[in-house]
């Protein structure tokens, strides 16, 4: 389980990162409309990236030993 949770936190958090990507660049672009559905790409993202954060700190089998 602990192999499988990490790479699916990773995937989960490259594939948020990448559509709040695309929200800001929905939000750039400055057609009509886009700043309503850019921000809802962006909020919708930035919940979803914090509410895994907790799991993927608390884990043991991800924290970095020095």
């Amino acid at each position: 389980m602990g192999s499988d949770m990490i790479s699916f936190l990773i995937i989960w958090f490259w594939y948020v990162q990448g559509s709040m990507c695309i929200g800001h660049l929905i939000m750039a672009s400055a057609v009509t409309g886009s700043l309503y559905a850019g921000s809802i790409i962006v909020g919708v993202c930035y919940g979803a990236q914090w509410s895994l954060m907790p799991a993927a700190i608390r884990r043991p089998s991800i924290r970095i030993n020095t």
